[in-house]
């Protein structure tokens, strides 16, 4: 009797291990917008340097940052333009062309990959959702502050299918902070998500949140990372446009020793 439980219960386990084997052990973070991330980095370096399987996807294009019109206004000039206010590292005085809303975007996604590959994320594990490209996705429906609801759900869904990973990280938002919709959107979708077994969510309002400290490797890493968006080489398409844009909140989580979960 006691050889016929334990036959029966090696069954049981071996049914049990063989439903949940598509599911792998790894982290999938679902970032609203091109430099959200500082925020979170601190958690992908800590899953990175733990050897966890880390994807790292950008969802909309970015293209609501008035950063577009400030670098086409200066193209007008016909003397070399240096960083605005010097805040900038990298390569000063150099001549700016006009930028296409496409060229733009693809400047901001290349800080995104530039951060996401310098917190040790393989460029093959950098999603960029908000190209017509990835997981046959329409562009419209990740412009910059358009996220609906049914397109993040339907983007969590392809992501869960095609990675088959257990968790899914991403940002929420307070709703009385009317200028990040995007956010909000994404974090509704995720936990709408049924398919999706473990949740996170990551918070930029630490007074209802659980703080997190990062350690000191968490931190240098993150604060290598968060530099790529302080980079100025018009050249080779960087424009430190996260820099430009939201440079003291950027400086403020750069250097801040926790991050915060709901």
């Amino acid at each position: 009797m006691f050889r016929w439980r334990w036959y029966f219960l090696s069954l049981l386990l071996g049914f049990l291990f063989t439903a949940h084997a598509h599911a792998q052990s790894g982290f999938v973070y679902l970032l609203p917008h091109q430099d959200d991330e500082m925020f979170l980095a601190g958690s992908i370096a800590h899953n990175v340097q733990a050897g966890k399987k880390v994807y790292a996807v950008i969802v909309t294009d970015g293209s609501a940052s008035k950063v577009f019109g400030w670098l086409n206004q200066l193209a007008k000039s016909t003397r070399a333009v240096d960083c605005l206010k010097n805040q900038c590292r990298g390569f000063p005085g150099q001549l700016l062309t006009p930028l296409t809303i496409r060229q733009f975007i693809e400047a901001r996604n290349r800080e995104f990959i530039a951060s996401m590959e310098t917190l040790g994320v393989p460029r093959s594990h950098i999603i960029l959702a908000n190209t017509s490209s990835t997981l046959e996705a329409d562009h419209n429906s990740f412009r910059d502050g358009h996220l609906t609801v049914p397109a993040a759900s339907t983007l969590i869904r392809e992501l869960s299918k095609e990675l088959g990973m257990e968790t899914f990280v991403t940002l929420i938002s307070d709703p009385t902070h009317p200028e990040h919709p995007d956010h909000r959107t994404l974090s509704i979708a995720l936990q709408n998500a049924s398919e999706i077994k473990d949740k996170i969510f990551y918070s930029e309002d630490p007074i209802y949140s659980l703080p997190i400290k990062l350690s000191l490797a968490e931190r240098r890493a993150k604060i290598k990372a968060l530099d790529q968006y302080f980079v100025w080489n018009p050249k080779q398409g960087r424009y430190a446009i996260a820099a430009h844009s939201v440079r003291k909140l950027l400086l403020a989580w750069q250097y801040r020793h926790f991050e915060y979960v709901l």
